[in-house]
């Protein structure tokens, strides 16, 4: 699952190398982006509900929601992505969506962001020092860090113990 996806870049990506990818974005123009990119790389492009997920499929499936209040299907993914997106109150329910043995790589803006120019200055959508890390208690972190690079983030690779 590719929470907040945007324009589709991971969830394409995924796709092509086999993964059945929910893509999940609360703007309809973004979706279109990414069913644009889906289909310039021909790879196959569904749309659902989140309520509503087909038991199988292969490629992208598209669902349009807004992840603040969205509820997730519990214990249905083996891997989950997020970029660039902060919702402090979905923490518990990513951890939850969860499969036993699952992945989640999240990473996102840091507070320190707002020394920079460009980018999310505002502190309701900036990472505090080590707020990442503690985010997720029932995950196994595997790696983890709080970086500058062209931009401020806090990175994290974690898994639902099995």
């Amino acid at each position: 699952m590719d929470l907040a996806c945007g324009a589709g870049q991971n969830a394409v990506y995924l796709a092509e190398r086999g993964w059945s990818v929910v893509a999940i974005d609360f703007s309809p123009v973004a979706l279109e982006r990414a069913a644009s990119l889906a289909a310039s790389r021909n790879v196959p492009v569904h749309r659902a509900e989140l309520g509503a997920l087909p038991a199988d499929w292969s490629g992208v499936l598209l669902v349009e929601a807004d992840l603040e209040s969205a509820p997730l299907p519990a214990a249905s993914f083996d891997l989950i992505l997020c970029f660039q997106y902060l919702d402090r109150e979905a923490f518990g329910r990513i951890e939850s969506t969860l499969r036993r043995g699952g992945y989640l790589v999240y990473e996102t803006f840091a507070e320190s962001q707002k020394a920079h120019a460009e980018g999310p200055h505002d502190p309701s959508h900036l990472l505090r020092t080590g707020e990442l890390r503690a985010a997720f208690p029932r995950l196994e972190v595997f790696f983890y860090r709080e970086c500058e690079t062209p931009r401020a983030v806090a990175s994290l690779l974690a898994r639902r113990p099995m």
